[in-house]
């Protein structure tokens, strides 16, 4: 499927839950390079002013959380002890959410930011399925790539996070496979 058809079908999903609640939580997962930025990124500029996106990457764990044994479990690598409590409590309490996004240069944790909920609240990133999380969400997509076409995307990366999406990698590939997020999620997306 092509992104733009993926585009389509989940604002088809958002607008349906639309006519029945409020506000609502969208959950978008997938591996690393797989789409699932621009797929958010798109979705927030057709519902603006309406949207505000929340990625996982702004909750990487800081270098004293990164236990072997807290990495090693599926779905662990990033702190979404500290996503649940400052984004999705709030949220999904209608709240004004305030956290601190994790600063990649530094390792450090930010200055807090105050979000008020919108009515379309995006969550994207990968581990955004994890156990502990699925029960906020209203609809949830996992965003799957050819593997040849998210190889090439990968090699061509180049950002200050490389580092820390290297070592990333496998611990996403066993979340995939262990987690079984496709079952989970609401809708799957195989892009090409």
């Amino acid at each position: 499927m092509r992104l733009e058809q993926a585009i389509k079908i989940v604002s088809e999903h958002i607008d349906s839950l639309l006519c029945k609640k409020e506000k609502i939580i969208v959950a978008i997962d997938g591996i690393s390079a797989s789409d699932k930025s621009m797929l958010a990124h798109v979705l927030h500029r057709i519902y603006i002013p309406d949207t505000t996106i929340f990625r996982t990457d702004d909750f990487s764990l800081r270098k004293e959380q990164r236990d072997p044994k807290r990495i090693a479990k599926p779905g662990y690598n990033f702190d979404w002890e500290r996503f649940e409590q400052q984004v999705l409590i709030p949220l999904s309490q209608d709240k004004p959410v305030i956290y601190q996004r994790f600063n990649f240069s530094t390792e450090e944790l930010e200055p807090s930011v105050t979000v008020i909920p919108a009515k379309i609240n995006i969550v994207e990133g990968t581990f955004c399925m994890n156990e502990n999380l699925q029960k906020y969400y209203d609809f949830s997509v996992l965003v799957r790539m050819l593997p040849s076409a998210l190889e090439e995307r990968l090699k061509n990366r180049s950002t200050a996070k490389n580092s820390i999406f290297a070592s990333r990698q496998p611990l996403e590939e066993i979340y995939f496979e262990k987690t079984d997020v496709a079952s989970k999620c609401s809708l799957v997306v195989d892009l090409e």
